[in-house]
């Protein structure tokens, strides 16, 4: 959500160029589809990265938004943080 802003840019001041991030801002957050959707394309995103390590923080939003996020990344090497 677009909340998430602030913790992203917090992270990324933490970890300085060892921390890449992707935002994909959902129009929907009560959308199960969409946040579906978004999740497959930010791990697609993390993937082109050759990422080592992927972590998805689902702290903070809706219940579609987390549905929709652990369908689209359970079994697919993320850690839920």
């Amino acid at each position: 959500s677009q909340g998430s802003h602030p913790v992203a840019a917090e992270l990324i001041r933490g970890f300085g160029g060892a921390f890449l991030n992707h935002t994909l801002l959902l129009s929907d957050p009560e959308d199960l589809r969409e946040s579906y959707e978004k999740g497959i394309a930010a791990l697609e995103q993390a993937l082109s990265w050759e990422a080592q390590n992927i972590t998805a923080d689902l702290t903070g939003g809706t219940k579609p938004m987390v549905a929709g996020l652990a369908l689209a990344l359970s079994g697919r090497g993320v850690t839920f943080g």
